[in-house]
C-alpha cells in the first residue's frame, strides 16, 4: 500500500549547525515534515534516521558536510502542513513530467513548492547518478500552471538543461490576451507568426498562433484572443508575456507583464504551459505530454460573450428607441468608437431620459444609489437645498429635484460644455425654476457661487413666471447653507482606465474621468473646498459622495481630517462617517458624512 512506501528526504549540515546533536536537528532541517520530539524518537527506533548513509542515534554529533537522510510514509508526509499531491503526466527512472497548480513557486522559496512535493510523490531514483531530489528544469512562476519537466538523475539533468536552454524542447503555453491579434498580426485563426524583439538585449523568439479571437465589454479593445505561444530561441523568464505585451497584447492576469480584466480579478493568470515534447535525454525517444487548455478559459469566453451579446441588445433596443433604426444598424455604432448614448443622444437615469453629449460624461446605471442615499437624507426637511459637485448631465441633481417637489438646487461644474447639457435637461425634466447651475471647481466653491453676485445669468434673465418656493433660485441667489451635499468625483488614474474600464472611457471628457497620479485628488479638493468659513454647508450637512474599487477607507481618512499624504487637510471642522452604501452589484458604492462641528480646544 501507498502508505506503507517511505520517501527520503536529505539535508547537508552547514557550519552553523555543526557540532549539533542529530535529534534536535532533524526536527528542524526538513520544513515539509515538522517532527514533535515523540516523532523524532519514533523515527530513530525505526531506523529511519541515516546519517552519511548510516543508522544514526539520537544523541550522535553532526559535523559540517554530513548528509542526513529522513525516510517517513506518504502518510506522514500527508499530515505535514506542505504536503501537495502532484498530479504526474509521465514518469521513468531517470525523468518526470508533472501538473504545477497555480499558486504554487517551484524551488524560489524554503516551504510550499514543487520540488519539495516532488519526493513524496515520485519513484524515488537509485544509484550513484541518482539526485539527492527531483529538481525542476523548466521555470514557472507561482502564478502559471502547467507542466513542469523534472530531471531524477544527474545524467538527466545535464542534458535536460542543455535542451532547454537551446530551445530543443518544445514549449507550448496556451495564452489569453487583450485585443484582436488578428487585426494586428495580419494573420488569421489558425495561422502563427513570429516575434523576435530583443529582450533585456538578448535574442529572443517566440511563435505564436492564432487559436480563436472573441468579444468583450470589459477590456479597451473589445476583444480577447486565445493563443498557443512557443519560445523557439532565448530562454528569457517571462518571454512569451513579455512579447505580448511588447505588441500591444497583454496577457490577462495580475502578474508581471500582464494587464487586468475587469471582470477576471479573482481567476488568476489567464496562461498555462499545456504541451511539452523533447527527445528522451538517454533512450532518445520522443516524450510528448499534452493536455488541454485550463476549463477556466472557455468559461471566461462563454461569459464574456454573452455579456457582449446582452449589451449589443440594450444598445439595439436604445437605438430602436430613439428612432435610430435595426439591430444591424447599432452593430456598426457600437463596433466603432462612439458609445450608443452618444449616437441617440440620450441615457435613461433613475427612470429619466437625459440628454447627453460627448461634454459629458455617460450616466451610469451604479450612480443611482448617490440619489437614493441622497432622497433618504433629505425626506424630513421642509424645503431641502441640494448641491452637485462636478454635475456634468445633470443627472444627480435633476433625479432628486424631481423626485422631491420642495427641493432646490445647485449644480456646480467647470466645464461650460457640460453646464449647457445639465440647463437643457433641467428645463425639459420640468425642473428648470428650481435648479441653477454655475461653473466653478472643487477646491474653490464658494468663490465659485459668489463670483459676479453668483448668478446663473441664462436662469436669471429668462422671462417665465417662477414660483415662491423657487425664487432664490430664479433671481440668481444662493440657496445656500446646503443641507445636502451630493458628488461623483474623477477617480479614475490613467493606469487604473487602461486595465479596468471599456472603451467608451476614450470617448467621454477627461476632466469628469480621470484625477491626478494617486485618484484621491478630487476628494481632496472637495473636502478644502467644503470647509467652514465659505457659506457652502453648516453643521449637520449632509455629504453623499461615490468611491472607486477599494478607495473608501482612504477617502475617509481624507474627510474625517486625518493626515493622509501628500494632502492637505483642514482642521477647522471635519466630517463625521455614517455609512458606506453598496450598490445593486454589491459594491462599495458612495460614502456618506455628516459635517459636525470643531471640538474646542484645550
Amino acid at each position: 500500500m501507498e502508505a506503507q512506501v517511505r520517501r527520503a528526504s536529505h539535508a547537508t549540515v552547514t557550519s552553523a549547525d555543526a557540532g549539533a546533536k542529530l535529534a534536535k536537528y532533524i526536527r528542524n532541517a526538513f520544513p515539509t515534515i515538522p517532527l514533535s520530539k515523540s516523532q523524532a524518537h519514533a523515527c530513530f527506533k525505526e531506523s529511519a534516521v541515516l546519517v552519511n548513509g548510516k543508522v544514526a542515534r539520537e544523541t550522535q554529533q553532526l559535523f559540517e558536510g554530513d548528509v542526513v537522510t529522513l525516510f517517513r510514509t506518504v502518510d506522514d508526509c500527508k499530515r505535514a502542513r506542505d504536503y501537495v499531491k502532484v498530479e504526474i503526466e509521465y514518469e521513468d527512472a531517470h525523468l518526470a513530467i508533472v501538473s504545477k497548480p497555480s499558486g504554487i513557486a517551484l524551488a524560489e522559496k524554503e516551504t510550499h513548492t514543487l520540488e519539495l512535493a516532488l519526493p513524496y510523490n515520485l519513484i524515488p531514483a537509485v544509484g550513484p547518478d541518482a539526485l539527492p531530489h527531483p529538481e525542476c528544469i523548466n521555470f514557472m512562476d507561482n502564478a502559471t500552471q502547467g507542466l513542469a519537466v523534472v530531471a531524477k538523475t544527474k545524467g538527466a539533468k545535464a542534458q535536460l538543461r542543455r535542451m532547454h536552454d537551446q530551445c530543443e524542447m518544445v514549449l507550448k503555453y496556451h495564452v489569453m490576451c487583450h485585443g484582436n491579434v488578428e487585426t494586428t498580426s495580419g494573420k488569421s485563426i489558425g495561422e502563427s507568426f513570429v516575434i523576435d524583439d530583443d529582450i533585456r538585449a538578448q535574442p529572443a523568439a517566440t511563435s505564436v498562433k492564432i487559436l480563436s479571437t472573441s468579444r468583450t465589454r470589459n477590456s479597451p479593445t473589445g476583444f480577447l484572443s486565445t493563443l498557443e505561444v512557443i519560445p523557439i530561441g532565448g530562454t528569457q523568464r517571462h518571454q512569451p508575456r513579455i512579447h505580448l505585451l511588447n505588441r500591444g497584447h497583454p496577457v490577462i492576469g495580475q502578474s508581471k507583464y500582464t494587464l487586468p480584466h475587469r471582470t477576471a480579478r479573482d481567476k488568476g493568470l489567464f496562461m498555462a504551459l499545456t504541451g511539452v515534447q523533447f527527445k528522451h535525454p538517454l533512450t532518445g525517444q520522443d516524450v510528448v505530454v499534452q493536455k488541454p487548455e485550463p476549463a477556466k478559459f472557455e468559461a471566461f469566453r462563454i461569459r464574456d460573450a454573452k455579456a457582449w451579446d446582452r449589451k449589443k441588445e440594450e444598445d439595439a433596443r436604445e437605438l430602436s428607441e430613439a428612432g435610430g433604426g435595426s439591430r444591424e444598424e447599432s452593430e456598426s455604432d457600437t463596433d466603432g468608437d462612439l458609445p450608443v448614448a452618444y449616437v441617440t443622444g440620450q441615457k435613461d437615469f433613475f427612470n429619466l431620459r437625459f440628454h447627453v453629449t460627448p461634454s459629458v460624461m455617460i450616466p451610469r446605471p451604479a450612480s443611482q444609489t448617490l440619489v437614493r442615499v441622497a432622497l433618504r437624507y433629505i425626506s424630513e426637511t421642509a424645503t431641502p437645498r441640494v448641491l452637485d459637485l462636478g454635475t456634468g448631465s445633470g443627472c444627480l441633481l435633476i433625479s432628486i429635484l424631481s423626485a422631491c417637489a420642495m427641493a432646490l438646487g445647485v449644480g456646480l461644474d467647470a466645464s461650460e460644455g457640460a453646464l449647457d447639457v445639465a440647463r437643457g435637461n433641467a428645463e425639459r425634466l420640468g425642473v428648470g425654476d428650481r435648479a441653477r447651475f454655475v461653473v466653478g471647481k472643487f477646491d474653490s466653491v464658494g468663490d465659485a457661487l459668489l463670483a459676479g453676485g453668483g448668478r446663473d445669468e441664462k436662469a436669471a434673465t429668462q422671462d417665465v413666471e417662477k414660483s415662491e418656493v423657487s425664487s432664490t433660485v430664479s433671481t440668481g441667489m444662493v440657496p445656500a447653507p446646503f443641507d445636502v451635499v451630493v458628488c461623483n468625483p474623477p477617480y479614475l488614474t490613467k493606469r487604473k482606465a487602461r486595465a479596468f474600464e471599456t472603451r467608451s472611457l476614450e470617448n467621454e471628457p477627461e476632466s469628469a474621468l480621470f484625477a491626478g497620479p494617486t485618484g484621491y485628488e478630487a476628494y481632496v479638493d472637495v473636502e478644502a473646498g467644503l470647509g467652514v468659513g465659505t457659506g457652502v454647508i453648516k453643521d449637520g450637512t449632509v455629504l453623499v459622495v461615490e468611491v472607486g474599487h477599494g478607495m473608501a477607507d482612504r477617502v475617509v481618512k481624507i474627510f474625517e481630517g486625518k493626515k493622509v499624504q501628500g494632502s492637505k487637510l483642514r482642521q477647522d471642522g471635519r466630517w463625521q462617517f455614517l455609512e458606506m452604501v453598496r450598490d445593486d452589484k454589491e459594491l462599495e458604492r458612495c460614502l456618506v458624512f455628516r459635517r459636525v462641528a470643531p471640538q474646542p480646544s484645550q
